[in-house]
Formats: C-alpha cells, sequence, structure tokens
C-alpha cells in the first residue's frame, strides 16, 4: 500500500535558530545551566606553582587581587577578551573555555517574562508602602 502525503505550500528553510544539537535543545541561545563550568571557587590553590592551568589542553591563565583583610582572590583572565572573571563555561560540542559574554550565555531565570499582572501588583504594593 503506497502513503500519498498531503502537499502544502509552505517552504522548509534552515537557519541557524532551527539547528538542533543531539540532544534536542536549540543551540541558538544556551543558558549557563546547558554548560560545563569550571568555576575559581572549584579549584586548589595550595598547590599552586603558576599563575595558570591547563584544562583539556587549554591554557587558562589566572590572576589574584589582595583581600582588604587579607589574602588573595583568584580570578580566571578569558582567554577570549581577556577580562578577569570567576567562572568559565564550555559550550556542548566545543573545545574552548571561554567567559559567558564571549559564549553569548544567559542565565535560564531572565529567559522568563513576568506578566502584566505581577507587575501591576507590584507597583500597588509599592504605592502602599
Amino acid at each position: 500500500m503506497k502513503r500519498i502525503l498531503p502537499k502544502t505550500n509552505k517552504s522548509i528553510s534552515l537557519n541557524s535558530q532551527q539547528i538542533l544539537n543531539d540532544l534536542g535543545k536549540n543551540m541558538s541561545r544556551l543558558t549557563v545551566e546547558n554548560c560545563e563550568k569550571i568555576a575559581v571557587t572549584d579549584l586548589d590553590f595550595s598547590h599552586l606553582e603558576a599563575l595558570w592551568i591547563e584544562v583539556n589542553k587549554q591554557i587558562i591563565d589566572l590572576t589574584k587581587t589582595r583581600c582588604n583583610y587579607g589574602g588573595n582572590r583568584y580570578w580566571f583572565n578569558c582567554p577570549r577578551c581577556g577580562k578577569r572573571v570567576g567562572a568559565l563555561y564550555r559550550k556542548p560540542l566545543s573545545l574552548l573555555f571561554l567567559c559567558r559574554l564571549c559564549q553569548n550565555l544567559t542565565y535560564q531565570l531572565t529567559k522568563y517574562r513576568r506578566s502584566n499582572h505581577e507587575l501591576t501588583i507590584k507597583t500597588i504594593n509599592k504605592l502602599k508602602h
């Protein structure tokens, strides 16, 4: 038995926003929650001999700043922009760890928009107090 598919007038066009990764998630705008993260706070600095680390054959420079009440705070230098950051992220299927801005990442919570009703209630509560 031969199946006949209905004809449609819609043309199929693929753009970068429609390309899906192997997990089926849209790759056009990832969040930090979808990426691998390395944070300075996760590192053990007791055995640190140089101000750089190697992760997956990628050299990442570190810098340190003095804290007001003594001690040092360590930071990553983003390999692309050189910005001092506390965490670097790697997108799925990517090789490099970069800062959130260079990877064009957002936080998942910022994707949700509050309703007009919720904003109205918040404004009324401000006016009451």
